[in-house]
């Protein structure tokens, strides 16, 4: 097996853990959909808010009227529903998280690749000082490519100076590693609240 000099991490149920339930079910109110209509609209809009093509208020536009057509949402309504959806991707993953600075330590490399508004980027940046130790940071709406389109992942691998078959890939969305293998990174399908990071560690030959 080649070396892996550098490790490449998903953010939300990566890093993060589980979205938050509470922020989950203050959406649905806000918005007045049931739970399927809702996520449906969420998914299903969340590419361009991702890759900074729509605003918030687009999107939530989007979200609440099923359409995409403008909408009339009052700014107050789309300031709470962007704060809870803020909110709740932000639990950390402290097991994740020492381990990075662990390979870190073992001089590989680290980047976390991670679709994401830039309500959310922004928030991320200002809050969590320990961002800083990763190499690199590739968030969708700031390079405009969202996974699983291979232009981010190739952006990732640019970044870091890597051959791609160095680079291990840590998702725990299929048809996210599967975009990152076609670009040839190795990758792990993670399940969060289940997977450790000696599971990884061993799979691939790294410190874990």
């Amino acid at each position: 097996m080649d070396r892996i000099t550098a490790v490449i991490f998903d953010f939300g149920q990566v890093l993060g853990t589980v979205r938050d339930k509470v922020c989950v079910n203050n959406m649905l109110r806000l918005t007045g959909l049931n739970e399927d209509e809702f996520h449906k609209r969420y998914r299903g809009y969340r590419a361009e808010y991702d890759k900074g093509l729509i605003s918030g208020r687009e999107y939530w536009g989007k979200v609440i009227s099923g359409n995409t057509e403008e909408n009339t949402i009052s700014n107050v309504l789309v300031e709470k529903l962007i704060n809870e959806d803020i909110m709740c991707w932000l639990r950390i993953n402290e097991t994740m998280l020492s381990w990075v600075n662990k390979l870190k330590e073992e001089g590989i490399k680290t980047a976390i690749l991670s679709n994401m508004p830039a309500e959310l980027c922004k928030y991320i940046y200002d809050t969590y000082s320990w961002v800083k130790i990763f190499d690199s940071i590739v968030f969708s709406s700031e390079v405009g490519f969202a996974k699983p389109e291979s232009e981010i992942y190739k952006y990732c691998i640019n970044s870091l100076a890597i051959d791609s078959d160095k680079g291990l890939f840590i998702d725990d969305d299929k048809r996210n590693t599967e975009g990152a293998q076609k670009t040839g990174l190795k990758t792990f399908l993670f399940n969060p609240g289940i997977t450790k990071p000696e599971e990884i560690a061993d799979r691939f030959g790294i410190p874990g």
